[in-house]
């Protein structure tokens, strides 16, 4: 099974409005994150550290596809905190220098999150925190800033090498403090979506998909993801073109996922159709003014933060023939092609796992009914380049 591509962090959890408010105090903060405060990266989920009401630091996603802030159940038994339906301020938030007091967050139950995630997610910051500043996410760099506002003190943050001088303005939608915008996709397809840090992809649902023009694009079935829901297929893409304002980028990685993840959304906006994730973003010094209502783009040239060869493994195309998974292309210039794998080869075992077992398959040798081709497969290659994509360490015994 393919490791996690995406992982829908917050995105999709509407919490109940309402409440009673003479229980929520004024949100404040003091102290700040002029210097910045560093975050990892996961699998392109931004992950920092907070202390809750001045404890330990704690693994929190940064998620600005998340309504409130959230806390793990275990987090929330700790701190003895119950609400899980209606929003109750938060006695503190620490993050790096910065002292937060009364944002909105609920208990929430990450523990399928952190399973997929393979470490402890202890809690999501979310828009309840951001919406009172301007957040600035630099990728490169692996930093993050929390500002009252972009004045002379911070406006410079973007002005070094390996970042475009020339700045993108692109507007903001803000609803229930998720951030909409607006992409065209290929040949001018508009599409809205959610800015969302929680999201490992750029992402579009079903519908919206099989409305593009180019059916042609190279794509890989069956990708294990998990979501609020569970775990579920999505389809890896390339569309071939992709801007949000002036904004462009020549190609862009993408997940279709059911139009269900999508449009239990639909109450932000009805033509809500994706999510605005971490193949676009990290390409972009970004500023997310939520009071100026507007997205600040400036381009990273030094692109060195991102994996040169993205969704390519050893260079083998596979295919099933005869309840055998066989290699039905290598590619040149590959490890594939210099450690003398040939069309025709027929993979016995990936990682050390029998690829029998791992593909649902009867063992060589056993009576064969008709195979039917299972995932992975690829398919199409007229759009953009295409892709191999194969897991690591694989096996062959060639068929002569």
């Amino acid at each position: 099974m393919r490791a996690v591509d995406l992982l829908f962090a917050g995105c999709g959890v509407l919490a109940a409005c309402g409440g009673d408010d003479s229980k929520q105090g004024a949100f404040s903060h003091e102290g700040s994150t002029v210097s910045g405060v560093p975050f990892e990266l996961k699998d392109g989920i931004v992950f920092t550290k907070v202390r809750v009401n001045g404890g330990a630091e704690r693994n929190f996603v940064v998620d600005t596809g998340a309504q409130y802030v959230f806390l793990s159940v275990a987090l929330a038994d700790e701190l003895g905190f119950k609400s899980a339906l209606f929003p109750a301020p938060i006695e503190t938030l620490s993050i790096g220098e910065l002292t937060v007091h009364n944002a909105g967050a609920l208990r929430y139950d990450l523990s399928s999150f952190s399973d997929a995630i393979g470490m402890p997610i202890d809690g999501f910051l979310g828009a309840s925190l951001f919406e009172h500043f301007t957040m600035v996410f630099d990728y490169h760099e692996q930093r993050l800033w929390f500002l009252d506002e972009m004045d002379e003190h911070n406006s410079g943050l973007a002005a070094r090498p390996g970042i475009s001088p020339d700045m993108v303005e692109a507007p903001l939608d803000v609803n229930l403090g998720f951030a909409l915008v607006d992409a065209q996709i290929e040949a001018g397809t508009t599409a809205r979506l959610i800015f969302d840090t929680g999201a490992a992809a750029t992402v579009l649902n079903r519908t919206a998909y099989d409305k593009l023009m180019n059916q042609g694009r190279p794509t890989i079935d069956g990708i294990m993801t998990v979501g609020q829901t569970g775990t579920f297929d999505t389809v890896l893409t390339r569309f071939c073109g992709f801007s949000v304002g002036e904004a462009h980028l020549d190609e862009i990685i993408a997940d279709v996922v059911p139009d269900s993840l999508i449009g239990q959304l639909s109450v932000l906006d009805a033509d809500l159709v994706g999510l605005l994730g971490y193949t676009f973003v990290r390409e972009f010094f970004t500023v997310i003014d939520y009071r100026a209502h507007a997205l600040r783009l400036y381009r990273f040239t030094d692109r060195s933060h991102i994996p040169a060869n993205e969704l390519t493994g050893v260079g083998i195309v596979l295919r099933q023939s005869q309840g055998m998974v066989v290699i039905d292309r290598v590619l040149p210039g590959t490890d594939a092609e210099q450690q003398g794998l040939e069309t025709g080869d027929v993979i016995l075992s990936i990682g050390g796992v029998d690829v029998a077992a791992l593909y649902g398959l009867p063992a060589l040798g056993e009576p064969q009914e008709d195979a039917r081709p299972r995932r992975p497969t690829a398919r199409g290659r007229r759009c953009c380049r295409p892709w191999p994509w194969t897991p690591r360490g694989a096996d062959r015994h060639r068929r002569r």
